[in-house]
């Protein structure tokens, strides 16, 4: 398809990709699309389920660990 090649740029292209994949991987779920879509409707179809995906953003950068000033524990009776 040329809209999925066309977005190979995008961050998460990869795992969307994966997911189109992982869904058609399954012949209830291509059996169910070509039911339900006349072939001039795939390639929009596919361009929409790939927009739908959404995917966890990476982080820019990690966050440190950080100390608490809150205690933890209770404090020791000294006996």
């Amino acid at each position: 398809m040329h809209y999925l090649q066309q977005n190979a740029h995008i961050v998460d292209h990869p795992a969307r990709l994966q997911a189109i994949q992982a869904y058609f991987a399954q012949p209830a779920n291509v059996q169910s699309f070509v039911q339900t879509y006349h072939p001039t409707q795939w390639e929009p179809a596919i361009k929409w389920m790939y927009e739908q995906i959404r995917t966890a953003p990476a982080p820019s950068h990690p966050s440190p660990l950080r100390s608490s000033a809150t205690p933890l524990g209770q404090p020791s009776s000294g006996a």
